[in-house]
């Protein structure tokens, strides 16, 4: 758990998004090659857990991707963070990663002073 949350701070998030989710489109194939090459594969609870981590990601990859698209993007931030708090009070991820997630947007949005915080997401 705390790599993943550790690999949400440290990566930019749409990033990470797309490397998993091409990862586990070419599963089968980077399985094939790692047998061939007589290394270690990934188990079946590490594919699952990439999987996870992927619909964790989605939504902050889609928010990202609308963000940078818009040119009236500064009156979205708002409703994508509420978006947000949203799907990681919802999704299925453990509680610990999505109560780090959301910390650290607080922290983020707090310590920048770039906007005021929302209040549902001070109260996490």
């Amino acid at each position: 758990m705390i790599l993943i949350t550790k690999t949400l701070v440290i990566f930019p998030t749409f990033c990470t998004y797309r490397m998993v989710d091409r990862l586990i489109q070419v599963k089968d194939v980077v399985n094939d090659l790692l047998t061939e090459q007589k290394a270690d594969t990934l188990l079946v609870s590490e594919w699952s857990r990439l999987s996870e981590l992927r619909e964790l990601l989605k939504p902050f990859a889609v928010e990202t991707d609308k963000l940078q698209s818009n040119c009236n993007s500064l009156s979205y931030v708002i409703p994508a963070l509420l978006e947000l708090e949203c799907h990681l009070l919802s999704c299925h991820a453990p509680k610990a990663i999505t109560k780090a997630v959301l910390d650290e947007i607080v922290s983020k949005l707090s310590s920048q002073r770039l906007l005021p915080v929302p209040v549902h997401l001070q109260q996490h």
